[in-house]
């Protein structure tokens, strides 16, 4: 348990760390900060939040920045009472925004998104999700040549959706039946998405290490069931990610994962109404110097959508987290 001068210690580091971008020494919190009390003092309570995990020294400079456990830490315990100043200025026109919201919600949904990469200055994706999402019927796959196929599903709803799937090797005829069988198993009577995690899930419990062409093909073809799906991604504010990070290897993984539809989808997910993943809580290598702020909306009867701001670790936790739940109550109001 910290003790109220170690709360408002750590609440300054992530502050002032926001602020200037350079790790915080007692010095600079002597000048900027609020606290009565000696320089040997506050170096003292800063060891001690390092000895507790909430704060890392960084190797070059005598300051230290929040390390994730001081930032979960912050979030958790701190931020829910913070009396801290909010984006009145933003929320004004978030206010002004809403009033011209439109009765088509997915289309204002997008547009919002748009506006809150511009408010906050960080990437900003939407994935859009219907509630009544119809089932597969039938899943066929159609020899074009030796090393094409088309894949095609039936959904209960009568509509069909097809692609042309394309190969680096060819399969026989007795594989594709094969594979066609098993995806009959593994995706009929589920959603496209229930479905894809079950073929991700088939996929584990083969070895990999001897991949038969069954195995290869239903790999290769994993990928082309969205068609199925009538879920959608934007992305909004793409270039700040360019403001996130001094690695130019690092800023590419991360645009590349922006790309990836599965993953993406699989990065902002969360099971309750607004959730904060912070560096390593992601799980994701090329993340761990970013984190992401998710919220679940309900534009309507028939579909939600999921709203998240990916951005450094460092990012201004309590405007976005007032933005996004400012959100939440409009779109929820407007139903």
């Amino acid at each position: 348990m910290l003790t109220k001068r170690q709360i408002h210690v750590l609440q300054l580091v992530i502050q002032l760390y926001y602020e200037i971008g350079e790790p915080i020494g007692s010095k600079t919190l002597m000048e900027k900060g609020d606290l009565n009390v000696s320089s040997a003092t506050l170096r003292n309570e800063m060891m001690q939040l390092e000895s507790l995990g909430f704060l890392e020294k960084f190797h070059t400079s005598s300051g230290r920045l929040p390390s994730t456990s001081g930032y979960r830490y912050y979030i958790d315990h701190i931020l829910p009472t913070e009396d801290s100043e909010k984006p009145f200025d933003r929320m004004v026109f978030l206010a002004d925004w809403f009033d011209q919201q439109s009765s088509d919600h997915a289309e204002f949904a997008l547009r919002t998104a748009d506006l809150l990469a511009q408010l906050s200055h960080f990437t900003t994706v939407l994935v859009g999700t219907k509630l009544d999402e119809p089932s597969i019927y039938n899943v066929k796959l159609i020899a074009v040549d030796s090393d094409k196929l088309l894949l095609i599903v039936l959904l209960d709803n009568g509509t069909i959706k097809q692609r042309l799937a394309v190969f680096k090797e060819s399969f026989d005829n007795k594989t594709i039946q094969l594979a066609e069988k098993q995806l009959q198993a593994l995706l009929i009577n589920h959603s496209t998405r229930v479905g894809q995690q079950n073929i991700k899930v088939w996929l584990s419990s083969m070895n990999m290490a001897d991949e038969q062409s069954l195995t290869r093909l239903i790999k290769q073809l994993y990928h082309y069931f969205s068609i199925a799906s009538d879920d959608y991604i934007h992305i909004s504010g793409r270039q700040h990610i360019l403001d996130s990070s001094d690695d130019i290897s690092r800023i590419k993984r991360v645009y590349r994962l922006l790309e990836d539809e599965e993953e993406l989808t699989q990065l902002v997910a969360i099971n309750q109404p607004l959730q904060v993943k912070i560096g390593k809580e992601i799980g994701l290598a090329d993340l761990t110097d970013f984190s992401v702020i998710s919220a679940r909306y309900h534009l309507n009867e028939t579909e939600d959508a999921l709203m998240a701001v990916i951005g450094p670790v460092n990012m201004p936790y309590s405007q976005l987290i007032t933005m996004m739940r400012f959100i939440e109550n409009h779109f929820n109001d407007k139903q």
